[in-house]
Order: C-alpha cells, then structure tokens, then sequence
C-alpha cells in the first residue's frame, strides 16, 4: 500500500527565497530610481511580475540591452530574466509576482519612507492595463549587428560525401 505522503505536493511561490508569509522589505528613498533584476527560476511556471498603480521600465532581457518600455506588468517564462527601472514613491511599494497558470503569487515590499506595510492578503490579485513578454521586446540599437562591410570575405565549400564529380559519386574509384 502506498504511503499517503507520496502524493502530496506543496507548491511555494517565493520571493528571494521567501514565501509571502515573510516578506522581505528592502530599503530605499522617495524618488530614487531602483534596478529590479527579475528572474523566473520556477521549472515550470510563468510569472506575471508588476508593481501595483507603477509603471516599470523594461531595459533588458537575459542580459541584453532592448528598447525601453513602460509596463505595468512582465510576464517571465522559466529561466527568463528582464530588469527594469522602478521610481520609487513614499511609503511601502510591493512588487508581484503572480502565477499564470497555477494559484499562487510571491511578493516583496520596497520601503521608502513611513507607514504600514500592506498585509498580503490585501494586495492585488490580478497585474493588467500594459502587459508584455520578453518575445515582444525589440534588441536596442547599441547591439544590433553593424552595416559595415567586411574586411575580407572567405569562401568555403562544403561537401559531402553524396556529391558528385563529374557524374560519379566522390571517392569512387575509375578503372
């Protein structure tokens, strides 16, 4: 007979690590511009991340420059990272990540300055208004390819050993 424990599954969404029980509360000052550096390292789960009534500025996608774009919200396939810019604004800022397809969301909070933190609970359950993915972000200029010519041009051609020489097949040998 199996054992019952072997078919329970605890799902956690965590936040650097944290569930959202116990969040983590970083520390920062009204109007500075912060870097969030995002990444989904769930194996099998899209988050939709978005800081509520913000707007956050995309810059980069798995290390790479991209056009800059105002959201209110990212949706991050696994393994994906983006970084965005967010202005921080007085008092407590919480930062979503909400599960696709799954029930579930992790959080963290930013404090700029007085006031309660937000109880979870209470928090937003949905991100909408702009959504994007990292599919729909554009490289930035500064990497895409030059239109320079080359220097040089080398040609090479490969072949095969079902390529024909002179009707015969190469490497058969004529008598």
């Amino acid at each position: 007979m199996r054992d019952r424990t072997e078919s329970l599954r605890v799902l956690a969404h965590l936040f650097n690590g944290r569930a959202a029980q116990d969040t983590e509360i970083f520390q920062s000052r009204p109007g500075n511009r912060i870097r969030l550096r995002i990444i989904n390292a769930a194996g099998d789960t899209a988050y939709r991340v978005g800081v509520p009534g913000h707007k956050i500025a995309l810059t980069h996608k798995d290390g790479f420059p991209v056009q800059h774009q105002d959201v209110d919200a990212v949706v991050l396939g696994m393994g994906e990272r983006i970084d965005a810019i967010l202005t921080g604004q007085d008092g407590y800022t919480p930062l979503l990540a909400i599960s696709e397809e799954k029930d579930g969301r992790a959080c963290g909070l930013i404090r700029t300055g007085r006031g309660t933190a937000p109880v979870a609970a209470t928090l937003p359950s949905t991100l909408d208004r702009i959504v994007t993915d990292g599919g729909r972000l554009t490289a930035d200029d500064s990497v895409l390819p030059s239109s320079k010519k080359p220097d040089r041009i080398h040609t090479r051609r490969l072949t095969g050993s079902m390529e024909t020489t002179a009707g015969a097949p190469m490497g058969a040998v004529s008598t």
